[in-house]
């Protein structure tokens, strides 16, 4: 019996003596350059080598698989991004600026001490959002407390206050946010015996009885514009409390 023979060096079989040589000549091409294909592509035509020009070719080769991979990674990456909510980005406030801190407290009137624990919170988080809400918020508690004490006799002047108060603070979404008008409420509440005011954003859902869309068509609320007066001793709602919803 004849021996089998392995990859016998024949035409059939393997090829040429040449055709080897090709395959060979194919495989060794120069290691492709370290060089960033930008610097192919600044360099003169003429400066060119053939050696420079099998450089360029594999250097676009691998800008070419390069931007294959980081596209498909790109697509992946944004893809898992939309199976989450990005975290919104938190600006601190400059450790200098941290005086401010106790001159909102300060400015608090009296008559809204029961605030005082809230923004304490608010303060304590030290963001820029926290603190241009407490700007506002003790602004209009200053001047809001100045018509109380000047004896104003109409709630409506109080109320439309009030008012621009909830309209000025509707952009922002802080924590203690709805416990802020409640008791804010409850602090006037005890300066008038005819009158009583209720939070727009007490409960989650919106009560015919109390409450007017102004926004959005759904049942939830999402923020209240105006509180809602009734008369303390009937209940009768004298205002609505504008909100929005979704």
């Amino acid at each position: 019996m004849s021996k089998l023979r392995i990859n016998p060096r024949n035409k059939d079989n393997f090829g040429s003596r040449d055709e080897h040589k090709e395959i060979t000549n194919q495989t060794n091409l120069p290691v492709a350059s370290t060089e960033d294909i930008n610097f192919y592509l600044n360099k003169s035509i003429h400066d060119f080598t053939e050696e420079t020009l099998q450089k360029f070719k594999i250097a676009c080769q691998q800008y070419n698989q390069s931007f294959i991979e980081n596209t498909q990674k790109i697509q992946d990456k944004l893809f898992l991004l939309t199976k989450v909510e990005p975290k919104k980005k938190v600006e601190t406030i400059p450790q200098e600026n941290n005086a401010t801190k106790d001159s909102l407290t300060v400015k608090l009137p009296s008559i809204f001490d029961e605030l005082k624990s809230l923004i304490q919170e608010i303060v304590e988080d030290n963001t820029k959002e926290n603190h241009d809400f407490l700007n506002i918020l003790s602004n209009e508690l200053v001047q809001i407390n100045t018509k109380i004490q000047n004896k104003e006799p109409m709630i409506d002047s109080i109320y439309n206050q009030l008012t621009e108060l909830l309209q000025k603070l509707q952009s922002f979404n802080i924590f203690q946010q709805k416990y802020i008008y409640r008791s804010i409420a409850n602090c006037i509440n005890r300066q008038y015996s005819n009158y009583h005011l209720i939070s727009p954003e007490d409960g989650n859902f919106v009560d015919p009885k109390f409450h007017r869309i102004v926004s959005g068509n759904g049942q939830r609320i999402t923020r209240g514009l105006s509180f809602i007066l009734t008369d303390k001793q009937s209940g009768e709602v004298l205002k609505f409390g504008d909100i929005k919803t979704i």
